[in-house]
């Protein structure tokens, strides 16, 4: 009963978590300026929304609890060895500075090839929602050869960095396990030692042998929640990032409603650039009258569509 219920508790924690999350992003998502999606793509921003918040919710789920658990296992264990022997105690612990420069190497590693994947996710969706959304451009121009190779290149880089967190896994949990084998071998030798001279029990060994076996059993069960943390990490980065983003163009706190009864339109001295090294107005001046109508011609990328993104104050002129 009490499992089912923990079970519930936080699985129904996850999903509340994940809700709340994905709502504040999709609110400040379009609170932005049209000028973030430019340098954005969909599909990028679909992946904080989704890939990313799912991580987040492992680390809720089975990994929270998982952790305090462990800690009061391990808490218990070091407690008993002391009360058995502190000498044989202080054996096992010499090992746990070891321990420590292991897992401070592999955090490094690791979180860097998570974010390396998530960033290849991202690239992923990115291209399959501007590749899948514009297919008939594609197949009218014969881009499918080209199309494909550039998914093969963007898929590679996933694969890649998959490969490189599996690698340092690889290493990691050997590793752990050579510290744990370290610590049982100074146990016998200190051990021993000390049974010889009369002054420990062979029981005694026995159980500190077994105690460190279950002293490193939570440690091995903390690393691998340790990967979710990571994952996490490499995740909540992302997400903050984006939630930090703060809208360039903003309404006054208290604005008023005005009431236009006649008036025009005017550019004076227009300049404006999506990239700064690319200007696409330079210096525009026009001006509309009240029931005057005008045309603006010119071949693509003259800067038509930009006008009106102007007139509509989707971006800020200077």
């Amino acid at each position: 009963a009490f499992s089912f219920a923990e079970t519930w508790v936080l699985n129904l924690m996850g999903q509340r978590i994940m809700y709340d999350l994905r709502m504040e992003i999709f609110a400040h998502l379009q609170k932005l300026d049209v000028a973030f999606f430019d340098k954005n793509p969909v599909g990028r921003l679909m992946t904080r929304v989704t890939t990313d918040v799912d991580a987040l919710n492992e680390l809720f789920t089975a990994g929270v609890i998982s952790i305090f658990g462990d800690l009061c296992t391990l808490t218990g264990i070091v407690f008993t060895l002391f009360l058995l022997n502190y000498r044989l105690a202080l054996a096992i612990f010499s090992v746990v500075p070891l321990l420590f420069v292991v897992t401070f190497l592999f955090k490094i590693k690791v979180r860097d090839s998570f974010r390396r994947v998530r960033t290849a996710i991202a690239r992923i969706n990115a291209f399959l929602q501007e590749n899948i959304t514009g297919t008939a451009v594609v197949q009218i121009f014969s881009q499918e050869k080209k199309q494909y190779e550039r998914f093969t290149r963007i898929n590679r880089e996933h694969l890649n960095a998959n490969l490189q967190s599996i690698f340092y896994y690889a290493i990691f949990y050997p590793l752990l396990e050579l510290v744990g084998a370290l610590a049982v071998g100074l146990i016998v030798w200190y051990g021993g030692l000390q049974v010889f001279a009369g002054s420990l029990t062979l029981g005694a060994l026995i159980a500190f042998v077994q105690y460190s076996d279950r002293f490193f059993r939570p440690i091995q069960d903390l690393s691998e929640k340790y990967t979710i943390l990571q994952s996490a990490m490499a995740s909540s980065e992302r997400i903050f990032k984006l939630l930090d983003t703060a809208p360039t163009i903003t309404s006054p706190i208290e604005s008023k409603a005005q009431t236009v009864s006649r008036g025009s339109v005017e550019f004076r001295n227009v300049t404006f650039a999506y990239n700064p090294a690319e200007k696409v107005l330079h210096d525009i001046s026009f001006k509309v009258e009240p029931g005057e109508r005008i045309a603006l011609v010119g071949a693509t990328g003259a800067g038509k569509s930009t006008v009106i993104g102007l007139l509509s104050r989707f971006y800020d002129a200077v």
